[in-house]
């Protein structure tokens, strides 16, 4: 070995440079991506809760004899007073939360669960639920109305929507479906 040989530790200016260059274009493509992946989560989360409560009502019901309903939240819940549920005025969203209530007597709603959702940008919700009556189940467990279906959606990279669907059915059975692309919400 030659006396005037070094050996170098460490890295140089430009190595440094190019390291964080590198690592700043791997950060600023991996954030879309994951906020993306954030608000599936936040969708996979409301339609699983809202899935539990939908059983939740249908087995109430079976289970009192009486009709219990799923409704849209339109106030918040305030030192123990019942929040309003779907008023006719205000169009159903179910992502500001939902309430399972049943006529206990025949003035005031029961509440059995609530579910005040947290807020989160960039995520809607339809219902083709008829706003006055959210969704009711019998004394029997069957859906009293129609069948429906509620969609939460987010916007997607290709100008439309990303959305997951909530469907129950006239025999009171509740499902959901995978992600799919739509050009609207609920569409």
């Amino acid at each position: 070995m030659s006396p005037h040989a070094k050996y170098h530790t460490g890295m140089t200016l430009i190595e440094l440079m190019v390291t964080l260059a590198i690592a700043i274009i791997l950060i600023v493509v991996g954030i879309p991506s994951f906020r993306f992946t954030i608000q599936q989560r936040q969708i996979d989360a409301l339609v699983s809760d809202l899935l539990s409560d939908l059983t939740l009502a249908r087995m109430e019901a079976l289970r009192r004899g009486t009709k219990v309903r799923v409704c849209a939240q339109i106030d918040a819940l305030t030192a123990g007073a019942l929040p309003s549920c779907n008023d006719p005025a205000t169009p159903v969203s179910y992502r500001t939360g939902w309430q399972v209530v049943y006529a206990a007597a025949a003035t005031s709603d029961q509440m059995l669960s609530h579910h005040e959702v947290q807020a989160t940008t960039g995520i809607t919700s339809t219902s083709t639920f008829a706003s006055t009556n959210g969704i009711t189940f019998n004394s029997v467990g069957l859906l009293s109305g129609r069948t429906g279906t509620i969609a939460f959606c987010m916007p997607d990279s290709a100008g439309g929507v990303l959305q997951r669907t909530v469907v129950v059915n006239l025999q009171g059975r509740v499902r959901s479906t995978t992600f799919a692309h739509a050009d609207s919400c609920g569409g």
